[in-house]
């Protein structure tokens, strides 16, 4: 499944270092994979999706492929030339 193409972007991110994008993916990853899990019980998962329904972000979220994670969270990313 992939986000839908409707999926407005709220942020965009300049970035010149690859590792920073990879890092700030993983933490995309992280979070989806914690909401995934679906356990009610931790404090985690309770504090992410009510941060995620304040921000209107959660009909958003779908599985995704390749490097579509951080337009499920509304960024789109875009690559400067460093001096």
């Amino acid at each position: 499944m992939t986000v839908a193409n409707t999926t407005r972007c709220r942020l965009h991110l300049l970035y010149s270092d690859e590792l920073v994008k990879t890092r700030t993916d993983s933490v995309f990853r992280s979070m989806l994979h914690q909401l995934a899990r679906n356990d009610e019980n931790e404090v985690n998962t309770k504090l992410l999706k009510k941060a995620l329904m304040y921000r209107n972000r959660t009909q958003h979220l779908t599985k995704v492929e390749g490097t579509e994670v951080a337009l499920s969270f509304g960024v789109r990313w875009h690559k400067i030339a460093t001096l």
